[in-house]
């Protein structure tokens, strides 16, 4: 018997290798008792898996995954963590470490992720007919206010910018590991930790401002692309703290107590650039000057 839209069920799972097993059994019982057709399911544990798989991989204790009933026989999936940092689908190459598993799902329905009321985040996929874009819903939207001005951004050289977001994805879900691991008493250098938890309390929702425009032109072929962006110059300030941490936070790599390797030249120089430019041209009222030949790819 199919079952009635609003029904729900949950399960707590653990922050092991066992919770993508459990969680597709999970996922099996309850839409086999509801009725729901083999294709759906088949998704469905797909998805559970991917989604399970990154709240293991980038998330941080608890976990717990639920589906929901919907009308015309939709269901979602939703698996709750307790890191408040939100997933990005990003078109990397074959070789990223991040990035892949949440295309999947997108290429079997929707997905969409959002902080939870009481900490962590939900991240959910939504099968059965509807498709949608994948984009990652902002927990606040920036109000369209008056003190708001345009910065440009002339220039900026695709490879780059792509290789820069893969990296600075990579990089904040290495700190939720970090994280994790001092909670759970690991070893973790003091200062590497404080700057772990300043850029996941201050910076915990970084938004891929750019990444329709550049992915854009990446389709084109296009080598260069002009991006622009209203902030207020209060944003000046935190643009450049955030670099200055992640540049020390790559420091640790060499002693082994960061696991990725730091930022390739071109990568770094661009990273700074950003915030640079908005110093510019929000600071000193300068016009936009085009990205400097070192963030070119070699």
């Amino acid at each position: 018997m199919a079952a009635e839209p609003g029904a729900t069920a949950s399960v707590d799972l653990t922050a092991d290798s066992s919770s993508a097993g459990a969680a597709r059994a999970f996922v099996r019982s309850v839409l086999s008792g509801w009725g729901c057709a083999d294709e759906l399911v088949d998704d469905a544990l797909l998805a559970a898996t991917e989604l399970v798989t990154n709240a293991l991989l980038y998330g941080s204790p608890p976990v717990a995954a639920s589906l929901t009933f919907k009308a015309g026989g939709r269901v979602r999936i939703s698996v709750r963590d307790g890191s408040p940092l939100l997933p990005a689908l990003r078109k990397y190459g074959t070789n990223a470490s991040t990035g892949r598993g949440l295309a999947l799902v997108e290429a079997i329905g929707r997905w969409g992720a959002e902080l939870g009321a009481g900490g962590g985040k939900v991240v959910w996929a939504e099968l059965g007919g509807v498709v949608g874009t994948g984009e990652v819903p902002s927990p606040e939207a920036a109000p369209d206010d008056l003190d708001r001005q345009l910065v440009r951004f002339l220039g900026v050289p695709v490879v780059t910018y792509l290789a820069l977001e893969a990296h600075n994805d990579a990089v904040l879900r290495e700190f939720d590991l970090l994280a994790l691991s001092s909670a759970r008493g690991g070893s973790v250098p003091d200062r590497l930790l404080e700057i772990v938890r300043e850029i996941r309390g201050q910076f915990s929702s970084p938004r891929a401002a750019y990444r329709r425009d550049v992915e854009a032109a990446a389709r084109r072929g296009d080598a260069l692309v002009d991006l622009g962006r209203r902030f207020t110059v209060d944003g000046v300030q935190p643009a450049v703290r955030y670099v200055e941490l992640l540049e020390e936070a790559e420091t640790f790599a060499g002693s082994g107590d960061l696991l990725l390797e730091p930022a390739s030249p071109a990568v770094a120089r661009l990273r700074r650039w950003f915030g640079e430019e908005m110093a510019r041209q929000l600071r000193d009222g300068l016009p936009p000057e085009p990205a400097p030949q070192q963030a070119y790819p070699g």
